[in-house]
């Protein structure tokens, strides 16, 4: 049976909090911060910066988080610098952990649609064909 989801607003954290919850590794935190900046944040580059860096977390629901928060980013702000963020995606969409590479395939979509980008290249159903960019 599939778990329940119950929805919740997307939390806001200052800059403070952000760099707090990161110094402490404070996990309970970080899940929700790459959606929070990518979805609050006024600052494309801080956000997809913050999201990088939680890209490369060790638990794995943070890392996943992060690529949703790219996506968040591209939605939101409209901004992403493709030469960064292309590798954290495709890393992503290798990743060991299912949960990471479905998020990394969400985000892979809806960043090509909200940037008008082509990187990898998918079916509807999702599945990934390639890596590379057309």
């Amino acid at each position: 049976m599939p778990e329940e989801r119950i929805y919740r607003p997307v939390p806001n954290f200052t800059d403070e909090e952000i760099n707090i919850a990161i110094l402490k590794d404070d996990v309970d935190s970080l899940i929700f911060i790459a959606f929070a900046v990518g979805y609050h944040g006024k600052d494309w580059k801080y956000a997809q910066d913050i999201c990088i860096r939680l890209s490369d977390h060790h638990n794995k629901t943070v890392r996943g988080n992060a690529m949703l928060g790219l996506s968040y980013v591209a939605l939101f702000q409209g901004e992403l610098d493709k030469r960064l963020v292309k590798p954290i995606l495709i890393r992503a969409l290798h990743d060991s952990e299912d949960e990471v590479r479905e998020r990394a395939q969400d985000a892979v979509l809806q960043i090509n649609r909200s940037m008008k980008w082509r990187i990898a290249d998918y079916q509807k159903s999702g599945k990934e064909k390639n890596t590379k960019d057309e």
